[in-house]
């Protein structure tokens, strides 16, 4: 293995703990290890003379082996400071964690593009890009306690498939799984965080069931070309800019209680179905619904299959015409929204 880091002289068993790397501080003074070579700063472009240190003899490996390694193994974090020795490692291609490893610091595995398989049973958390352009890397399993999916933490791992989110996630971080193979059918009602273009460009999922109260942010299913059911429940109370835009959706219920749907949320779906109750509705952003060419052939919107009172449009302040479609919306009953100059019940 091959670490890097900087040797300090005033290393104390307080600092063990504190940065990843004072290990390699520790070792050296207290003779685990010793000087093979040395390059002064100015021989490489460096602003530090670099050392290459080795274990002095037999009975100390023996001693690293049984005692400094199993430090590493019962170490639960890595750090980031750590984590860049994981970086770009070109030949890197599977990698078995130990199983009291419990967090993936920022930037780990960053860029490694041949690793292909990684236990991730015990994870808890993946901090920011811990993943992030695996290109290879596939099949993978979330412990069902973890908790959150940093920023960026699986973007372009182009073959990762996931089939559910674990039942315990909290924080879904931005572009965190964009541009992968996940076909999960399913946003767990744990979720309270989620990021802007999280499952962005991902054409394997193709039903949603989103349960979590946390608002959907933009782009969040953007151009997921192969979904084509959406069903919201929860207490959403708004979906965000180009949430599900150029996405496959024909069919779309809404939970009661939204209150905001942003611009060009849905712009560009094939939407036969939408099942809406525009009650709680204060603002439709525009172009919420442009493009969406089967469900204005059809010319209505089933929104509430019990009301049958007169919806107060007052309240839609920013819902001007062309937010919906081209047309003029001239019947604002409760049972259906009718479009066109001449549309009647």
């Amino acid at each position: 293995m091959l670490f890097t880091g900087t040797v300090r002289e005033n290393i104390t068993y307080g600092d063990m703990n504190s940065v990843g790397e004072n290990i390699w501080s520790f070792l050296f003074f207290t003779g685990y290890l010793k000087i093979k070579s040395a390059k002064a700063a100015e021989q490489y472009s460096g602003n530090d003379d670099l050392y290459t240190l080795v274990i002095p003899n037999v009975e100390v490996k023996s001693c690293y082996k049984s005692v400094i390694m199993e430090y590493f193994n019962e170490y639960k974090v890595f750090r980031t400071s750590i984590c860049s020795s994981f970086t770009r490692c070109g030949s890197l291609k599977e990698v078995t964690l130990p199983s009291r490893v419990t967090t993936i610091g920022g930037s780990m595995f960053l860029q490694n593009y041949e690793l292909v398989k990684v236990n991730l049973d015990n994870i808890l958390s993946f901090g920011t890009q811990a993943f992030e352009n695996c290109e290879k890397l596939k099949d993978i399993t979330l412990s069902e306690n973890c908790t959150e999916i940093g920023n960026r933490a699986f973007y372009n791992c182009y073959e990762l498939n996931l089939d559910h989110l674990p039942s315990k996630l909290k924080t879904i971080g931005n572009d965190s799984l964009r541009e992968t193979k996940v076909s999960i059918s399913e946003i767990p009602s744990s979720v309270t965080s989620v990021g802007n273009s999280a499952f962005y460009n991902c054409k394997n999922i193709k039903r949603m069931v989103y349960n979590s109260n946390a608002n959907i942010s933009a782009s969040f299913f953007g151009n997921t070309s192969n979904l084509t059911e959406v069903i919201i429940n929860g207490n959403v109370k708004s979906i965000g800019a180009s949430a599900f835009q150029n996405s496959g959706i024909k069919k779309l219920k809404l939970n009661n209680g939204i209150e905001v749907i942003s611009a060009s949320a849905f712009s560009a779906c094939p939407i036969e179905e939408l099942d809406i109750d525009i009650h709680s509705l204060t603002t439709v952003g525009s172009s919420a619904f442009s493009g969406c060419v089967e469900l204005f052939t059809q010319k209505m919107i089933q929104i509430d299959k019990n009301g049958e009172k007169f919806v107060d449009i007052s309240k839609w302040g920013t819902c001007n015409t062309g937010n919906f479609y081209t047309g003029t919306v001239v019947d604002y009953r409760c049972n259906y929204l009718i479009f066109g100059s001449n549309s009647v019940l």
